[in-house]
């Protein structure tokens, strides 16, 4: 909890100091930039189970999926909206209390989200776009715990919310690569940019 909290002030100051900077290049104002990532590294800390999950365990997970929007509102200032997608599974061998045979158990994760976010872009450079990124939204998700004994179902908590260090390259004048990371769904993000 104490180095959320201590990455968190970082990058909340990273924000601010970011007001003190020159304007990007890269980044102008009327520009629409779209892109699609994939994120890794989750926060495996939201299943409940893992503590006691010392026989052969398991994770797959899929995403965060994410898609997103940006709009230049000014040279430095973009406004836009952000889409995740993920689903993960944890799974860990058990032995049953009544019969004490060998038995699998399951937990499941899935959740979508929606946030607006707000970009401060700094940087001189043509092709190399670095940024600090806030967001906050909506989130809708489970998490099931699914024993042999019984199914219990946890709504996930309903608020979303980003803080996040990230770069574009763009190795064409429109088209290139993102990367972000920070406090979000995932640890790190990274995938395609277009701007128009």
């Amino acid at each position: 909890m104490k180095n959320n909290l201590k990455t968190a002030a970082l990058l909340i100051c990273i924000e601010l100091s970011s007001f003190l900077s020159i304007q990007a290049q890269d980044f102008e104002k009327d520009q629409l930039h779209v892109s699609l990532g994939y994120g890794v590294g989750l926060y495996r800390s939201i299943f409940r189970d893992v503590e006691y999950a010392e026989e052969n365990p398991k994770t797959n997970t899929t995403g965060p999926i994410s898609a997103k929007v940006e709009y230049g509102v000014g040279d430095a200032i973009g406004f836009g909206a952000e889409i995740n997608y993920i689903s993960s599974v944890f799974s860990y061998d058990m032995v049953d209390m009544y019969t004490y045979e060998p038995i699998r158990a399951e937990e499941t994760y899935e959740a979508f989200s929606i946030m607006l976010t707000f970009n401060r872009h700094f940087g001189q450079s043509d092709h190399f776009d670095p940024y600090t990124s806030l967001g906050t939204g909506f989130k809708t998700g489970t998490l099931e715990d699914k024993s042999p004994y019984e199914t219990t179902s946890t709504k996930v908590f309903p608020l979303a919310f980003k803080a996040t260090f990230g770069f574009r390259w763009h190795f064409t004048d429109n088209f290139g690569i993102y990367v972000e990371a920070g406090l979000a769904e995932s640890v790190m993000q990274f995938g395609l940019t277009q701007r128009f």
